[in-house]
């Protein structure tokens, strides 16, 4: 009987008989295989995983945003409108537009009835200065650059022989999104607002303010009135893009044939808050933007090693949609904090945090009283491996389950990833474990 069991323990473990003869064309086989894809891919894996999640794109925050834009519809896209400057093949005007065309186009907004038109420039101080009608007082809201030297932020703000203070009434805000462009080209979080001694809005947060209340932005930035709850200064938010933002499209107009279409009656802008862009040149201020702008995971792996670059236009929007989003999100309530808030872990954002590392010690240790038994009975690695992968699957599944139900209900995001990778790597260290510890003792 002794005999027979030492036989079958035997025949369980030359289970890979061919794999271990280096004479097998199998052998050569498996271990090319696993040299030249197996272990690259499984490294790379782990690696760009790691290195994503330290630079604020883990992959279950993505994953969890993602979930959110997928039933994200905004209601209040109706009350918004874009017109552009496009390579419209109608128009004989120079490229690029000059601030005469911009300031003139605000005009005909404002007299044909924007409730706010929101202009996505930077005006530069020159001699190029056509006088600003009052119609626009406290009407339009234009881009500013900030710029940070040192620890000091320093705002470079429209210049007031263009835009004077009686008629802008401070309605300015950051346009940049080069600073919140991630290592993949991709805009999927920004800035609402920065503080040091001075307030610097952002241009979603300036349009923001001055459509809901229907005031200058001059009180918000000396007194810091009417920051919408739950906004953090200098901190990261993710940019959730509404999963019917292409409903823009009815209401996008060319600015070269913009006052023509409104004499036809064909642009709807009553009321509305109208962006302005410049979008004819590819080249410049066009983003991937949102969390499904993340290239793929091959990709991502050429990029880091310096092999690929993010420079291909395939996909990319123009900027302005970003400042859309944003100010959508402003008024839907979609405000998420990026994994990069260094000031949200207060106690009960650090519940969550919590609860997710000791489910995943829970689970090693459930694992590590289950598998023994398993392999005790079974005496098969076959299935102590395959149980062990199901296992780290089912981690990964809960995690971004996880990940998705604590954004919703907190509103931050959990970067998992580091736990996840080492609650895995002790997953399969026991399992090897147990069955060193039968094997040998068998022997």
């Amino acid at each position: 009987m002794q005999k027979g069991k030492k036989n079958t323990l035997k025949n369980n473990w030359k289970f890979d008989l061919y794999l271990n003869r280096s004479d097998s064309f199998t052998y050569w086989f498996v271990r090319v295989s696993l040299i030249t894809f197996i272990y690259p891919t499984f490294t790379a894996l782990v690696v760009i995983s790691l290195l994503d999640s330290f630079t604020g794109n883990d992959m279950f925050a993505i994953g969890a945003v993602r979930a959110i834009e997928r039933k994200y519809v905004s209601n209040n896209i109706k009350n918004i409108a874009l017109v552009t400057f496009d390579r419209n093949i109608l128009s004989d005007s120079k490229l690029p537009e000059s601030r005469e065309d911009i300031i003139q186009l605000a005009v005909k907004l404002v007299e044909g009835g924007a409730r706010l038109v929101v202009l996505d420039y930077v005006f530069r101080y020159g001699k190029d200065t056509p006088p600003i009608p009052k119609s626009l007082t406290n009407k339009i809201i234009v881009g500013s650059s900030i710029e940070q030297i040192g620890s000091k932020f320093v705002e470079i703000i429209p210049p007031k022989n263009l835009l004077p203070d009686e008629v802008l009434m401070g309605n300015w805000g950051d346009i940049s999104l080069y600073d919140t462009e991630d290592k993949y080209g991709a805009v999927n979080s920004l800035v609402y607002y920065y503080e040091n001694n001075d307030l610097y809005l952002s241009l979603a947060l300036a349009a923001y303010n001055r459509a809901l209340n229907g005031q200058s932005n001059q009180e918000l930035k000396n007194h810091g009135k009417r920051i919408p709850l739950g906004l953090l200064k200098n901190s990261r938010y993710w940019l959730t893009v509404p999963s019917n933002i292409h409903e823009l499209d009815s209401r996008t107009y060319s600015a070269w044939t913009f006052e023509y279409d409104l004499m036809m009656g064909a642009a709807d802008i009553q009321d509305k808050t109208v962006f302005v862009a410049s979008t004819w040149d590819i080249s410049e201020d066009h983003f991937y933007i949102g969390s499904d702008s993340t290239n793929s995971f091959f990709k991502r792996i050429l990029i880091w090693a310096g092999l690929s670059t993010s420079n291909g236009k395939n996909g990319k929007e123009p900027g302005v949609y970003a400042h859309i989003s944003a100010y959508l999100n402003l008024l839907d309530g979609k405000i998420y904090k990026h994994t990069s808030v260094e000031n949200q872990w207060t106690l009960p954002a650090l519940a969550p945090f919590i609860i997710a590392i000791i489910i995943y010690i829970t689970t090693c240790i459930l694992y590590r009283h289950g598998i023994s038994r398993v392999i005790n009975n079974t005496k098969s690695p076959v299935l102590s491996f395959s149980l062990a992968t199901v296992t780290a699957l089912m981690v990964i599944v809960f995690t971004l389950f996880y990940s998705t139900i604590v954004i919703n209900w907190f509103n931050i995001s959990l970067s998992l990833t580091p736990w996840v990778i080492s609650c895995i790597y002790i997953i399969v260290i026991i399992t090897a474990k147990e069955l060193d510890n039968v094997k040998f003792k068998n022997n």
